[in-house]
């Protein structure tokens, strides 16, 4: 029996290739090369991924995003923004995704519906560890936050240099960060941390940060910690 004329029935049922049809295949000369579809250059680029996935949230372009801080990892500007324009996965955004969950209440509160606004800002646990921060930070101990884009805008608008609001942003960052961290530890390891243990990660990562990724080399942990920097920053 010939292979060429043999043809498996499994072929036939699932559409698999056959060897009379591989027989025909016919291959262009040249190097091989990945072409990526959606690039109009068929190459990969980070960059016109970003601005691929911002315009399918309909929430505009990454270009808009005001608050990208290259003192924070990327993951961390990136993390922050979808935040800001609700495309975190919370319960309530899971739910309208059609995602099925057991229950749209906040697991670290256990009172109200899990949305991005209530994780990072609303919850009694979010709410205590911003006001920790905030006082820390010697800020006005009345500053609150509802939304998730308040509290980048707050910065904005705080007085001082571009390079002390810089400062600040770092830390309201790496402050969401955590509080999400920390979210999904509860949620998926049934770990509660203490708020102490989370500001405490707050100051570590936002200090590793800044001595990493800025120019003030000059900042020591000892006055890190008292927030006693208003001399080393212009």
């Amino acid at each position: 029996m010939e292979l060429a004329s043999h043809i498996h029935p499994l072929s036939q049922m699932y559409g698999y290739p056959t060897i009379q049809s591989l027989n025909k295949a016919k291959f262009k000369t040249g190097d091989d090369k990945w072409n990526w579809k959606s690039s109009s250059k068929g190459e990969f680029i980070v960059a016109e991924i970003r601005s691929q996935i911002a315009s399918q949230d309909n929430n505009g372009s990454e270009e808009e995003w005001r608050h990208w801080n290259k003192w924070v990892p990327p993951k961390i500007n990136y993390f922050t923004w979808r935040a800001s324009v609700g495309r975190i996965p919370v319960k309530s955004e899971l739910i309208k995704r059609r995602i099925p969950i057991n229950s749209n209440i906040c697991s670290r509160c256990n009172a109200q519906e899990e949305s991005v606004n209530h994780a990072i800002c609303g919850c009694s646990g979010s709410k205590r560890i911003w006001r920790d921060i905030v006082n820390w930070l010697k800020l006005p101990s009345s500053t609150e936050f509802h939304e998730c884009k308040d509290v980048l805008e707050y910065v904005k608008d705080l007085p001082g240099s571009n390079e002390w609001k810089k400062v600040i942003n770092v830390v309201f960052q790496t402050t969401m960060w955590n509080i999400w961290k920390a979210r999904n530890e509860k949620e998926f390891e049934g770990n509660n941390r203490s708020e102490n243990s989370m500001v405490e990660s707050v100051m570590a990562e936002s200090f590793i940060w800044l001595k990493s990724r800025s120019k003030l080399h000059d900042i020591v942990w000892e006055r890190w910690v008292d927030f006693n920097i208003r001399d080393i920053v212009k």
